[in-house]
């Protein structure tokens, strides 16, 4: 049974606005339009004031509104969807039951997400009052997880008539589902412009809500000054509440913008007393600032009273609910940048340190790794790498695991080869080959220097395994005999991984007596060991289709029942479960049980980021298609898995597909014939088998 992860109730809630906040009439017009799309997108940088237009003009006109203030450490898939999950059930406890029961239940694996955002979606479709407005505000944080993106795509897709998706975003979607939308002018986008302020609003936001009466002129000259831009307007308001001019401030900083938001920022944090300077410089590192952290960074004890104060003085702080509070952003790179002068070296490497050891100790892995880094202690960064990185892959979390390597020093990376050896194993989970192997190179080096065998033999089986997913087996051969020599006798959990592994090369390469060698020895060292696709593969190679199909289902449905979140998820090359059933269903002449596992293939490559299944999974398609007589979607496919390899410079990986689309071509030229155009097999199923 998988737990559920620990989560802030305060990120589904919108965030409190300040008092001195100006009602504009033109906002409530086109936020009232979002029940007439099905998406909004509010897209402008940071500081425009998204955030305070979506909770001033949007929550105040909608009955049902569900609120996720995404951030950046959410930039895990399963932890994205179990808040999304629960903004949505503010509007009905009942949406998303099934959904946070499948992700208990289910492996943590991609795979899982796109059942389990169907069964949302359904949910929603039944259950969400209409009109509902889902608000994903700063979205762009995590745009740029492929995962993530996928999990939008496909809710922006299905979206239900009655439910309104409002985005708010630093920058525009890359997101097919909304590109879409925009073609169609079911978009609907409130950009920059749109938040800006006129003249005639500032002027009323000045007397109105600032008790400061401007003439005409200081107006145009703030306006052409700021552009509107309402960060640089309360700074403004600032510098004119403590009796500094228009020209002062001109003159000094005459950029609008980040400019003079450092100038102002900087004459606000000199003029606080010396123990709110204190508080600003030794909290500004954390993303939310809870009290009992707060008092940690400072030794005291009355932490919530002083972020109560900061917020009621309009010192840049929010509140973003059960006493938590968070700075904007501008404001805090401020303040980190001032800090980062002002303390000793030590000190804020102390502070970072203490932030670390805390998050650490809650299990935030993402935030303990940020302030480790921050602090400059690589080695604790290491340490956590090196506890976590196997759970990180096996459950598929490769794009968090290879972010962090990546930032790591090649002088620190030297001297820890098994990191080498997971970025490859990550490159090539992702089909990116070549990379893989430049990753296993460095670590042997690494292994070589230590003297450690076991290590050697985990990157030459790497280094096969590259070969034997591209399927070029006397290359595979070199690497896999080269990790049994180097192993001898020792390690027999190990050799008897390469024996099956040299099982299964030979098996491509049609000598399946050796194959049979090679697994009876594997037996010898494991005895009792289960059956996987290797046994599938050599059924299917011997044409016992019946016997084949029948263990991979019973492989399927034990991997099913004894599923947990620590089983490995990252892809299998051609050897997916999906992809093997498409293929003995396509021998078998069961087209729409071909068809329907090929697609479960090119879905698991997408969620698994792995281009390579994707692609062997549209040649099984292109088989599907051919035995149904769609000749011209089977083309589509058998073109689109070829291209898709030559992408991935896997020349191998275009032979099923080059053939398929060949007999597709005589079929069609035996259509103009009069003749059957019916495929009477796939494409040479057996170079993957």
């Amino acid at each position: 049974m998988n737990s559920q992860p620990l989560m802030l109730s305060t990120k589904l809630v919108p965030p409190r606005v300040k008092l001195q906040c100006l009602r504009r009439k033109r906002l409530d017009e086109l936020l009232i339009q979002v029940a007439d799309y099905p998406v909004t997108l509010v897209q402008a940088e940071a500081g425009y004031g998204k955030s305070t237009a979506l909770v001033t003009h949007l929550c105040t006109q909608f009955d049902h509104i569900a609120w996720y203030s995404v951030e950046t450490g959410e930039r895990d898939a399963f932890l994205f969807l179990h808040y999304l999950i629960h903004a949505v059930q503010r509007i009905h406890p009942r949406i998303g039951e099934r959904s946070l029961r499948l992700l208990e239940e289910a492996e943590m694996t991609h795979a899982v997400l796109h059942p389990c955002l169907t069964l949302l979606i359904n949910d929603l479709a039944e259950l969400a009052p209409d009109p509902t407005v889902l608000v994903l505000d700063d979205l762009h944080a995590v745009l740029d997880v492929p995962e993530i993106a996928t999990v939008l795509h496909l809710l922006i897709r299905y979206l239900p008539a009655g439910l309104h998706l409002v985005i708010g975003s630093r920058r525009a979607l890359e997101i097919d589902a909304v590109k879409r939308l925009q073609a169609t002018f079911d978009l609907l986008v409130i950009g920059k412009k749109d938040l800006t302020f006129t003249r005639e609003e500032i002027a009323v936001l000045f007397e109105a809500e600032y008790g400061i009466l401007l003439s005409a002129e200081q107006v145009a000259e703030i306006q052409e000054q700021t552009e509107g831009w309402i960060i640089a307007l309360q700074m403004i308001w600032k510098g004119l509440e403590r009796g500094m001019g228009l020209p002062e401030l001109w003159q000094t900083q005459p950029e609008a913008g980040r400019a003079l938001l450092s100038y102002l920022a900087e004459e606000v944090f000199d003029r606080q007393p010396p123990e709110v300077q204190a508080f600003l410089e030794r909290t500004c590192m954390l993303q939310t600032m809870e009290p009992d952290v707060c008092n940690l960074l400072l030794g005291r004890a009355n932490s919530a009273e002083m972020l109560r104060q900061l917020e009621r003085s309009g010192l840049f702080v929010t509140e973003a609910g059960d006493g938590h509070y968070r700075y904007h952003r501008l404001f805090q790179k401020f303040l980190v940048t001032h800090a980062e002068k002002k303390l000793e070296a030590a000190e804020w490497s102390d502070l970072q340190e203490m932030a670390a050891a805390l998050y650490e100790g809650r299990g935030d892995l993402q935030r303990a790794l940020a302030h480790y880094s921050a602090a400059g202690k690589m080695q604790a960064v290491v340490r956590l790498l090196l506890m976590h990185g196997e759970d990180l892959l096996v459950s598929g979390r490769l794009e968090l695991m290879k972010s962090w390597i990546d930032k790591l020093p090649s002088s620190v990376l030297e001297q820890y080869p098994k990191l080498l050896f997971w970025r490859g194993e990550v490159d090539r989970a992702l089909s990116r080959f070549h990379e893989a192997a430049h990753w296993y190179t460095l670590a042997e080096g690494g292994y070589i220097q230590k003297g450690d065998r076991l290590g050697r033999s985990y990157v030459y089986r790497g280094q096969a395994q590259v070969y034997l997913d591209t399927i070029q087996p006397l290359k595979a051969n070199y690497w896999l005999q080269k990790a049994v020599q180097i192993l001898g006798g020792d390690y027999p959990a190990e050799t008897f991984q390469i024996l099956r592994l040299l099982a299964e090369n030979h098996t491509n390469s049609g000598q399946l007596r050796e194959a049979e060698a090679m697994i009876r020895r594997a037996d010898e060292l494991m005895p009792g060991q289960g059956r996987d696709e290797l046994d599938v593969r050599l059924h299917l190679r011997t044409g016992r289709l019946r016997q084949a199909k029948e263990m991979t289902l019973e492989i399927i449905d034990k991997e099913r029942r004894e599923a947990d979140g620590g089983q490995n998820r990252v892809a299998k090359s051609h050897r997916e479960m999906h992809l093997l059933l498409s293929l003995i269903d396509a021998f078998l002449g069961e087209a729409d049980s071909s068809r329907w596992h090929a697609e479960q293939g090119i879905r698991t490559g997408q969620t698994l980021q792995s281009p390579f299944v994707e692609a062997v999974g549209y040649m099984r398609l292109g088989h599907a298609m051919a035995m149904a007589g769609r000749l011209e979607e089977a083309e589509t496919c058998y073109h689109r898995s070829v291209k898709m390899s030559e992408e991935l410079c896997v020349e191998r990986g275009k032979v099923e597909g080059v053939d398929g689309a060949v007999h597709h071509h005589r079929a069609a030229r035996g259509a103009g014939a009069g003749a059957d155009v019916r495929a009477d097999r796939p494409g040479a199923g057996s170079e993957r088998a």
